[in-house]
């Protein structure tokens, strides 16, 4: 008969390192305040190198807890990186393996990750005894994966490891942070940017239905694939930080319209032809948001200007359906932004002739009037009925 207080893990195929019915413990470990740590006290001065470093170092704290878990309890007991991403750990440990030991290690890195980073990163942990297994009707009995997330979020909201300790005592050279240098009198950003936030519709969803840990862990993998390559190669596009399903970036102004099809296309072709994704093709959609940062904005935080592409991001994800994008309090269906940007594209000329830079920057950046000044030049430029019907359906 089953035994209640082990937890399942189900795979469509199992890794050869483990084998049908075999009991394990399963490790989870997360890195908290990742995106605090990224972007708290930077300014759109800050070049991009500062993040960039940033997010490396997540990367690379990620590997040294790795090698420090394997240190600790033995590279063998470790066997099976079931999930492996920038501030996040998945393990399948030897089930012989002590719950004090694992306390015990893991409870030295927790305070290493908070001293070493002078309490600017915390890590979380939670363990459980789990079985593996090919059947995934046996996940009804006790999904390990949701036991792990209860006992995550009882360590983040009750963890007292490091409330007292000595603090030099675990400051590890290795997991200190490394700063970026630079000189702001150096850098050199263009004056006016927006600033571009993505998020996939409907991937809870997707991600819930998948039960098998393989199928869902090679799914997480091909998206952050689409999602990485839908950046790549933009003049003038900025990746600031993609994670999950979550894209912030920033453009410039006079080429945003461009740019943010490029990204939209790019993702959506990925989801279309991975395999991996394939299931999620029927609900996929993206909500997106854009806002503008003028110079003005300067000494604000690049938290600051995060939140104000997520609020554009939010009234997308407010309107019925979603799949649409807010730009400036504009809010556009994909098929509306798509036609507006190759429009604008074929008729930069006619469009902008004889008007000077800063009429034709309040034009880009106010959708409406953009729209309503493409209309007033139809006599100029070749618009179909199709093309019509779709900026006078904007605002």
């Amino acid at each position: 008969m089953f035994n209640k207080k082990y937890g399942i893990i189900a795979f469509r195929t199992i890794p050869q390192s483990l084998k049908n019915n075999e009991k394990i413990k399963l490790l989870q470990l997360e890195l908290s305040g990742i995106q605090r740590f990224i972007f708290g006290d930077i300014d759109i001065n800050t070049p991009i190198e500062v993040v960039s470093t940033r997010s490396q170092y997540i990367k690379d704290i990620t590997a040294l807890s790795l090698a420090q878990i394997k240190n600790r309890l033995g590279e063998k007991r470790v066997k099976q990186e079931l999930n492996y991403s920038s501030g996040k750990l998945i393990l399948a440990l030897d089930r012989s393996l002590k719950d004090s030991s694992i306390t015990e290690a893991l409870d030295e890195l927790q305070r290493i990750i908070f001293a070493s980073s002078q309490a600017r990163l915390q890590m979380f942990y939670a363990f459980c005894d789990a079985k593996v297994t090919d059947n995934v009707q046996e996940l009804a009995k006790c999904n390990a994966s949701m036991l792990l997330i209860e006992k995550l979020e009882k360590n983040k909201y009750h963890c007292t490891n490091i409330l007292d300790y000595e603090p030099e005592k675990y400051d590890n050279p290795m997991f200190r942070i490394k700063e970026c240098t630079y000189d702001s009198k150096q850098t050199n950003h263009r004056l006016i940017r927006m600033a571009i936030k993505f998020d996939l519709d409907n991937l809870g969803l997707f991600f819930g239905s998948m039960q098998q840990f393989d199928l869902r862990n090679a799914a997480s993998k091909a998206l952050n694939s689409v999602l990485s390559s839908s950046l790549e190669n933009i003049p003038g596009v900025q990746k600031i930080f993609i994670g999950g399903d979550d894209i912030f970036a920033t453009a410039p102004a006079d080429t945003y319209l461009m740019d943010i099809s490029i990204m939209y296309q790019r993702i959506k072709n990925g989801i279309m032809t991975r395999a991996e994704l394939e299931s999620y093709r029927s609900s996929f959609g993206i909500s997106g948001g854009a806002s503008i940062i003028r110079n003005d904005l300067g000494k604000e935080s690049l938290l600051v200007l995060y939140h104000t592409s997520e609020n554009e991001l939010s009234t997308a994800k407010r309107a019925n359906g979603k799949n649409v994008i807010s730009i400036n309090k504009s809010v556009l269906s994909w098929e509306q932004f798509i036609t507006l940007t190759e429009l604008v594209e074929k008729n930069k000329n006619k469009l902008f002739n004889n008007i000077d830079s800063n009429a034709k920057m309040i034009l880009m950046e106010n959708v409406y009037r953009l729209t309503a000044h493409i209309l007033t030049m139809r006599r100029h430029i070749s618009l179909t009925n199709e093309q019509e019907r779709l900026l006078k359906e904007i605002g």
